[in-house]
């Protein structure tokens, strides 16, 4: 559990603030988009589950929340 927890944190505090840099706030956000909608394909049950807020996406949605499966 420890190298999970690892792993996130250097995730929240390495990658998704370089990612941010390199990429642009608008690129970030159409990448969301896209993991959101891609989540809510694979995973209809985790919908709502995690904040966008606490991936380091921004916003103040849940992350899949604004994403529906198409059926």
């Amino acid at each position: 559990m420890k190298k999970v927890e690892h792993h996130v944190h250097e995730e929240e505090d390495k990658v998704f603030p370089q990612a941010r840099q390199i990429l642009g706030e608008q690129r970030m956000q159409t990448l969301t988009q896209s993991l959101q909608q891609a989540k809510s394909l694979a995973l209809p049950s985790v919908q709502n589950s995690v904040p966008a807020q606490e991936l380091g996406l921004g916003g103040n949605t849940t992350a899949a929340s604004s994403v529906q499966p198409s059926v």
